[in-house]
């Protein structure tokens, strides 16, 4: 609708120079042969239409001049019919005399003769037909060059994620993935050495009652033990905000990004269907998740050694907390991934995603530092993170069954809604 509303603003007052960027974006087929018709009218009455597309037909069937711009500069500018004129085309001839002499046509590129194939030999292949033993072999199949049966998708289809598309998600943000890393690293850091220089003093002002009591138990933690300290780093806003680059930023961009920018379309004009861009997208999603929680986890292990008091941290339970940060990062991620897929703007996935994290966090600190609202602390996905009973070896499964089953609730919708969303490319 919104969109519509915008071509009627920019063609309602019959201007004599019209530019529509990308204006049949999100338009159904019946609607965009209505605004067809409306440019074909403007366009005998001697308007001038500037348009872009990133729809090659859609550019054919619309405009009379192309211009071409690649990496910021025109690289050609002509019209339509002879851009289609100048169009690579692939041509096969077969002869039965000699081979004629083609290098001298004009136009003519990557030219190649191949020697005639002998006839196939047609074979009969005798096979007993035995009730109940007789099986269809895979070569006997005459769909069977994508290994997949009649019926069913095609191998590559039905796989959960497309490597491309993957390396490509890798190449784009592997530069914000490292500074992320090394600014949690270094805060994982932090916190043992702050430990072990001031706990004894941060113990003695909040027994004096200088500072109120439900501050040193933050969020579950406290600064009067090393594992403490750990996990007041790991539900400390500081942490929260980088983690979240990815779990949020990253996953509610992932879709509705490329929608808002038109490029969804060019994803779903290949052999990819939405399940595996979606696949693709929470599989990059769980890698990033993993790479933070774990550069935050070396760095409480880190800041342990500087200071001579590993025993004390319980490193060989570092590997349940990191699995207990995963769990809660990637039900955010699988959260904002799930709104991602919900719409087709950035600003409400975006907006969707961090309510659900600022809503979740408000309810845990709230419950920290007040005791009557502590029944409101298991409505909060950070509840369910508890450092100092992983670095004890006494994790309590039901938190990471809950974190899970958000996860796989998040990831199930996402599965459903997105592949029966209307959108322009299909699906």
């Amino acid at each position: 609708m919104r969109q519509k509303v915008g071509i009627i603003q920019a063609l309602q007052h019959d201007p004599e120079l019209a530019i529509l960027d990308e204006p049949s974006e999100g338009l159904d087929p019946l609607m965009q042969r209505a605004f067809y018709e409306i440019l074909d009218e403007r366009r005998a009455a001697g308007r001038t239409i500037f348009f872009s597309s990133h729809v090659l037909s859609e550019v054919e069937r619309v405009c009379d001049r192309v211009a071409i711009v690649r990496a910021g500069r025109l690289v050609a500018l002509e019209d339509v019919h002879s851009l289609l004129a100048r169009r690579k085309r692939d041509v096969e001839l077969r002869t039965d005399g000699p081979l004629p002499d083609l290098t001298a046509v004009p136009g003519l590129s990557d030219l190649a003769y191949l020697a005639r194939r002998p006839p196939e030999r047609s074979t009969r292949r005798r096979c007993r037909s035995v009730p109940g033993r007789h099986r269809q072999r895979p070569s006997d199949r005459p769909d069977d060059r994508t290994g997949s049966t009649r019926g069913r998708l095609p191998r590559t289809v039905r796989a959960g994620m497309n490597g491309a598309l993957f390396m490509h998600l890798w190449r784009a943000n592997r530069g914000r993935l490292l500074v992320v890393s090394v600014a949690l690293l270094g805060w994982g850091t932090v916190l043992p050495v702050i430990y072990d220089a001031f706990g004894a003093q941060f113990r003695q002002l909040f027994e004096s009652g200088a500072i109120p009591s439900q501050f040193a138990e933050f969020g579950g933690g406290d600064i009067f033990s090393l594992s403490g300290s750990v996990a007041v780093g790991f539900i400390h806003p500081i942490a929260v905000s980088l983690s979240l680059v990815f779990a949020v930023g990253f996953a509610a961009a992932a879709i509705a990004g490329e929608r808002q920018r038109g490029t969804l379309e060019v994803l779903l004009s290949r052999p990819v269907s939405r399940r595996v861009i979606y696949g693709t997208m929470a599989v990059a999603t769980a890698l990033f998740v993993a790479t933070t929680t774990g550069a935050l986890t070396i760095g409480a292990l880190l800041g342990a050694t500087l200071t001579d008091r590993t025993a004390e941290l319980g490193a060989g339970n570092l590997p349940l907390l990191w699995l207990n940060g995963v769990l809660l990062f990637g039900a955010f991620g699988a959260v904002s991934l799930a709104a991602s897929a919900s719409f087709d703007r950035l600003t409400p996935a975006v907006g969707v995603a961090l309510a659900f994290v600022l809503g979740s966090y408000f309810l845990e600190v709230l419950g920290s530092l007040w005791p009557n609202a502590a029944g409101l602390q298991p409505y909060s996905l950070f509840h369910y993170l508890d450092a100092q009973a992983d670095l004890a070896g006494l994790p309590a499964a039901r938190d990471f069954a809950i974190l899970g089953a958000v996860i796989a609730a998040a990831v199930a919708y996402a599965l459903v809604i997105f592949p029966r969303r209307d959108l322009a490319a299909p699906a």
